[in-house]
């Protein structure tokens, strides 16, 4: 029977089988043998078993399943290489998102440290203070009147700061005439530092006060007024 003559549904399986054949044989080399190998009559893809044609007709058929083969190689290994530099692509941004994560979040741990070392710098530790900040405020909201004005304000917090104090010899109660407000002096690591006894109270973090105030505190104007108040010290 000649290809050209046979039925298009049996036409189409011989013309699977043939491209079948050539794709084991010349790309995937799962055959290892050649075209018409004694080999082949075992193989159900070898065409020679299901069709009687000369054999010019059939070797030009098989060049043409060779010929589509390597074009459905060829296509494949396209594909393969577009979803190889898909996954790639995928892969770097993935690596380029960790590297910047790490970058911003090691830049950031540096900013971190580095304003934590300049607030160490600029608001020593002292314990003492602290602690006394923290006496102070939990006595204002008690509603502790050392003189007995009936008002819970500056006055209160700097008496109150002094007698909390542990060591008398490194505080004192100040007054700033512009500011018309007391507050305490203390001295840390060897400065007199001014601090501003309602921070906590009032929910500041920071204590000194420069801090708080701003340009409205000049200390040119402090001035000791401790024994004035003391007599309100329990």
């Amino acid at each position: 029977m000649s290809l050209l003559t046979s039925s298009p549904s049996r036409n189409r399986a011989i013309w699977d089988c043939a491209l079948e054949c050539a794709l084991r044989r010349k790309t995937s080399h799962r055959c290892p043998h050649k075209f018409d190998d004694k080999a082949c009559w075992g193989c159900k893809f070898f065409i020679r078993k299901y069709i009687k044609t000369d054999e010019a007709s059939l070797k030009l058929y098989m060049l043409q399943a060779e010929k589509e083969a390597y074009k459905c190689k060829v296509e494949q290994n396209g594909r393969t290489k577009f979803w190889v530099g898909i996954v790639v692509a995928i892969i770097l941004v993935v690596i380029w998102h960790k590297v910047d994560n790490d970058h911003t979040r090691k830049s950031m741990n540096e900013f971190v440290q580095n304003a934590n070392a300049s607030k160490a710098a600029n608001f020593p530790a002292n314990n003492d203070t602290e602690k006394t900040l923290h006496h102070v405020a939990r006595a204002l909201r008690k509603n502790t009147d050392v003189n007995g004005d009936k008002k819970i304000n500056c006055i209160d917090a700097a008496v109150l700061f002094y007698q909390y104090y542990p060591d008398k010899d490194k505080v004192c109660i100040e007054s700033n005439n512009p500011m018309e407000h007391l507050f305490n002096c203390v001295l840390i690591n060897g400065d007199w530092r001014a601090i501003e006894p309602q921070a906590y109270w009032q929910g500041h973090r920071n204590y000194f006060m420069k801090d708080i105030w701003g340009g409205e505190y000049d200390p040119k104007f402090n001035q000791d007024v401790t024994e004035n108040f003391k007599k309100y010290v329990k």
